[in-house]
Order: structure tokens, then sequence, then C-alpha cells
């Protein structure tokens, strides 16, 4: 082939222009493994390109969203944690202070009741002393009610002391796993924000290989569907069908792409993928 190359050079006139058109021509014209000429390979193997690049920048996005949703759920969920542990310590205070209040009562009782006997003790007045002794029975009724509240006040406390450990000891343990997976959350997304900055650099490098026109109708294209390029097998496109003809059929063999007539995907031509598609249809 090199010698048929010196050849043609030889018989023209040699020129840096000549030679560059020459070439130029050349590899227009030739014809890849896959049944398209080099220059629309390359055209349709950029579009493709950028199709993985936006697919895995899409999903990144993606992962970005979610991750940041499960950061907010956890953060929400930490004062939520905490504010059910301050509930149930104030319960149980609460719960404290009116025992207190109950005993303070029932020592004032006491000391009502001691006096009482005192003074019954030295009374000489039969009638006073009926009175006394009445008022005795009565405070001894109140004191032994009070005992039976105050009894019941003790389990409450203890009941209310038993759920706040508990509270606190399962509360405790979700917010330390809460923050533990804010880390790692926040670490992933790290990683993620820094992995879609790569993949736009990468995207705007892509974008360079390819016409205005072609990039034009990619961007409208692929808002609209999640394969915005499409091989062409047995004379159809791939995603809906449609059957090629044969004259756009030998376009796309030369300019390497082409807009499905039905579904306006972007169509290409490759051989072996061919080949191969058909054997995993056997």
């Amino acid at each position: 082939m090199v010698f048929k190359l010196c050849l043609c050079i030889t018989n023209y006139k040699l020129t840096s222009k000549n030679i560059l058109i020459f070439f130029s021509y050349r590899l227009y014209n030739f014809t890849s493994s896959s049944g398209v000429n080099m220059v629309g390979q390359s055209l349709y193997k950029s579009l493709k390109n950028l199709v993985s690049i936006d697919k895995e920048l899409n999903e990144t996005i993606s992962k970005i969203e979610k991750t940041k949703t499960i950061i907010e759920k956890d953060q929400i969920q930490i004062p939520l944690l905490e504010k059910e542990i301050e509930e149930s310590e104030k319960e149980y205070l609460n719960q404290k202070k009116n025992l207190d209040l109950l005993e303070l009562d029932a020592k004032s009782l006491k000391e009502k009741e001691n006096t009482l006997k005192n003074r019954l003790e030295n009374i000489q007045n039969p009638k006073e002393y009926k009175a006394l002794e009445k008022e005795l029975k009565s405070l001894e009724l109140k004191i032994l009610e009070q005992e039976n509240e105050l009894v019941n006040s003790w389990h409450k406390l203890e009941s209310q002391e038993k759920t706040l450990n508990e509270i606190k000891k399962d509360n405790l343990e979700k917010i330390k796993q809460l923050k533990e997976s804010i880390e790692h959350q926040e670490k992933a997304l790290k990683d993620q924000n820094e992995a879609e900055k790569n993949l736009k650099v990468k995207r705007e490098k892509a974008l360079k290989d390819i016409p205005l026109d072609w990039l034009n109708s990619y961007e409208r294209m692929r808002h609209k569907v999640v394969d915005p390029i499409v091989p062409v097998i047995d004379s159809v496109c791939s995603a809906c069908y449609y059957k090629v003809l044969r004259q756009d059929l030998t376009k796309l063999k030369q300019a390497g792409v082409l807009l499905c007539r039905n579904c306006y995907r972007f169509l290409y031509y490759d051989f072996e993928e061919e080949k191969d598609e058909k054997k995993e249809s056997f």
C-alpha cells in the first residue's frame, strides 16, 4: 500500500498542500473493518463516548442527591432522639419532685399527729377529749391515704427511672450510629463530588471531538431518551425497529452517523457489533 501511495504522489505535483489534500481524501474514503469510513467511525465513536460519559455523570449526580438525602435524614434524627431523652429526664424529675412534696406533706401530718397525741394525754375535759380524739382519727386516715399515695409514687418513680435509662441507652447508641453514618456518607459525598468534577472535565474534552450541529442535536435528544445513539442491526433502528432505507444505510456508512427517520435517535453502523448482536440473538 505504501508503494502505491508513493507512486501516486510521484505522478502528482509535490506541494505540501497537495499532499495534505491527497492524504485527507484517502483517509476519508478508507473503510475500516466496521464497514464505515474512518472519519465516520471517529464521529460515532466520539458520540458513543459522550453518551457513556453523560450516563456515568448522571449516575454520579443521582448518587450525590441520594447521599445528601441520607445525610439530611440522619441529621434530622439526632436532635429528635436527643429531645426524647430530654423529655424523659423531665418526666423523671417531675415525678421525683412530686414524691418530694408528698414526703414533706407526710412529715407534716406525722408532726401534727404527734402534737395531737400529746395534747390528748393532757386533756381532762371529756367533751374536749372526744373532739380531739375524733380529729386524731381523721388525721390518721389521712396519713394512711398519704402513705398509700407515697408507695404508688415511689413505684412510678422507679418505673420512670427504668424507662429513662432504657431510652438513654437506646437513643445514645442510635445517635452514635447516626454520627458514624453521617461521617461515612460525607466521605462518600466528597468522593462523588470529585468524580463529578472529573467527569465534567472529561465531558468538556469529549465535546471538542463532535461537530456543533451534531452536538446540538445530541443535547436535545439526550434529555428525551436514555439511549440517544443506537446501532443499525439488520438494516433497522435497534431502538424503534424502523427500517433504514438502502440509500440511508449507504449515507450512514459514509458519514458515520445518521438520524433515524422515525425516533430521531442517532444511528451508527458497525459490522462487528452487528455480527455479535446476531450471535446473541440465536
